[in-house]
């Protein structure tokens, strides 16, 4: 619409007042201004009065916009009605029930040379003496612990809202001395699900496992126990059982001594077997087997072997296969023995790892390239030939390396043409297109990556399809599915995902925190600074600290090193440690202080 000539003045001085406006804005930018005094009083049972005068030599606008807002939620707030604003001083009635407020008043100085917008934040708290009322107190709440305070709130919600999905699925949440005394009393087994939000294998456990109809049935006689790893109640139980990855389900007997446990995803049927394999042994818990293979019971020491490799206690699963090896070498099946050779591995990983020299990586190489020789074409030789090309990577050989990626393709080349090589393993047909990409991708074959990684998506569509999960809502294999999307260079596909995910679980760490991660490995840190700012919003336990590390990278990508060390301070400084240094908590710790001190360096 155009203006007529006779609207045109009006519009001019509109004009020049907002050009004096900003003026004034840009003035008192660089002038300290002292904040308005704020004071409350108790005028009757049910309402507060509020006063707010300007400081020494100021005075209010009274004729500027204005608000007093209430807090509703982490981010929402509401406009109060009725609150008067005059030069010295503005006020308003409030109900008792408020607790939280935002106050917006335009503070001037009295010799006229600047007029600013100041918004402060307020809570509203009181002090008791013996359950009677004694004074109410308004206090000033700043940035900082405005976004600890959202933290709190988000997290509240995050753990009311996990709370009522894990009852639905008939667990107990996060509440491991309930399910302890109710299987103590009730005389029942226990089956404890270590998960985190963020994991995707969690998320499809939850989804196409707890959720069904066969597995409640057949898990009725279990107390259940649903413990999210990032809390820090579940520190103790995750000592106890020696957890190190998610999701780990320990089914255990009525005094929490392990029977047997599954960690990583699995499909329904091959859940169920292992839920009878535990109704199975339930006599026959970790303590039992310990006594037995102490007499020189072969079956217990092989099962031992297996567990304490589950649990990620390498050399006591080590100890154990060669104890029932030297016992009866034949009784050791070919399981056993990649549970064995891989148990090795990872014994001589950890070394190499911890005390970097030529002779340790020599062992570990060498025992990497034995294993692929000893077990072709086998799922757990992906992991084997993916640790060979890391290392190959930290040796500078090239030669090594393709070498490594061209196993891990013939490999993976084979299982797709042999999917019955898959049945009853963690891994699927979606798992196996991503280890192809990834070698192919090493052999510089960008082409055959792209179309590995766009053959990983259509499984998980046909996957989402096959079990009826609604691909809107559905949260483990869509991040999986947005992972493949960006590795098969299709990023507006995986960007618009993210999104998507954002806006069902918009105050939920995980998907920021991938959306994030993307385009920092895209290398646009501008967009990826205000996504990752969301995800440490979000965050809780270790997501926070892992949400710290990413934004103190980015920011000191965009030139904001000083409020990176800031943040890492407050963050590290604020941590509470498991005791256990085995928990990966203290591995994310250490990560910010090695950052915080190559941040101080530069």
């Amino acid at each position: 619409m155009g203006f007529s000539s006779k609207n045109r003045e009006p519009m001019k001085k509109v004009i020049i007042a907002g050009f004096c406006f900003i003026f004034f804005v840009f003035r008192a930018e660089a002038t300290e201004v002292p904040p308005f005094i704020a004071e409350i009083s108790d005028i009757s049972g049910k309402v507060f009065l509020l006063t707010f005068t300007p400081p020494p030599l100021h005075h209010f606008n009274a004729q500027a916009p204005h608000h007093l807002f209430r807090n509703t939620s982490p981010e929402r707030y509401e406009d109060i009605k009725g609150f008067e604003v005059k030069e010295n001083q503005a006020s308003v009635k409030i109900s008792k029930d408020i607790r939280d407020i935002k106050v917006q008043l335009f503070l001037c100085d009295d010799a006229k040379k600047y007029c600013i917008s100041q918004i402060r934040f307020f809570s509203i708290q009181t002090e008791f003496s013996e359950g009677v009322n004694k004074k109410w107190k308004l206090l000033s709440v700043s940035k900082d612990m405005r976004n600890e305070m959202k933290t709190k709130i988000s997290q509240s919600k995050k753990e009311t809202q996990a709370s009522s999905e894990a009852k639905k699925l008939g667990f107990i949440f996060n509440n491991p001395e309930k399910a302890l005394q109710l299987a103590l009393k009730q005389k029942r087994p226990l089956l404890i699900d270590f998960f985190g939000i963020w994991c995707p294998p969690c998320n499809t456990l939850d989804e196409m496992v707890f959720s069904s109809k066969k597995f409640q049935d057949k898990t009725k006689r279990f107390v259940k126990l649903k413990l999210d790893a990032d809390d820090p109640i579940s520190w103790k139980m995750k000592e106890n059982y020696h957890v190190g990855g998610y999701p780990t389900v320990i089914f255990a007997n009525r005094d929490g001594d392990e029977i047997t446990r599954v960690v990583g995803a699995r499909e329904l049927q091959d859940f169920i077997k292992i839920v009878g394999q535990a109704i199975q042994n339930e006599k026959e818990p970790l303590s039992v087997l310990k006594r037995l293979a102490a007499q020189k019971n072969l079956s217990a020491m092989l099962r031992l072997g297996d567990l304490y490799f589950d649990r990620t206690q390498y050399e006591d699963s080590d100890s154990f296969f060669q104890q029932a090896n030297d016992l009866s070498p034949k009784s050791l099946t070919k399981d056993h023995h990649m549970h064995w050779s891989q148990a090795q591995v990872e014994i001589l990983k950890e070394v190499a790892h911890k005390n970097i020299n030529s002779e340790n990586q020599s062992k570990y190489k060498n025992k990497l390239q034995e294993v692929l020789q000893q077990f072709p074409k086998v799922p757990f030789t992906l992991d084997v030939a993916s640790d060979l090309m890391a290392l190959a990577d930290d040796l500078k050989d090239e030669g090594l390396k393709k070498q490594a990626a061209q196993t891990l393709v013939d490999t993976t080349d084979f299982m797709i043409k042999n999917p019955h090589t898959l049945e009853g393993q963690e891994v699927s047909l979606a798992d196996i297109y991503q280890y192809l990409g990834e070698g192919e991708q090493a052999l510089e074959n960008k082409v055959k990556a792209k179309m590995a990684f766009s053959n990983a998506v259509k499984e998980y569509d046909r996957k989402l399809l096959a079990k009826k999960l609604d691909p809107g809502r559905e949260r483990g294999l869509n991040l999986e599915k947005a992972y493949c999307l960006s590795e098969a260079d299709r990023l507006d596909e995986a960007l618009q995902l993210y999104k998507k995910l954002e806006r069902v679980y918009p105050e939920e760490f995980t998907f920021y925190f991938a959306h994030a991660s993307l385009l920092k490995r895209r290398k646009d840190f501008q967009s990826a600074e205000s996504i990752a700012r969301q995800a440490l919003d979000f965050s809780y336990g270790d997501n926070r600290l892992r949400s710290a590390e990413l934004l103190a990278v980015i920011l000191k990508e965009t030139g904001k090193k000083d409020e990176a060390e800031k943040m890492l301070r407050n963050i590290i400084s604020e941590s509470k440690l498991p005791q256990d240094s085995y928990n990966r908590t203290h591995r994310y710790y250490n990560k910010l202080k090695s950052l915080l001190t190559e941040l101080d360096k530069t």
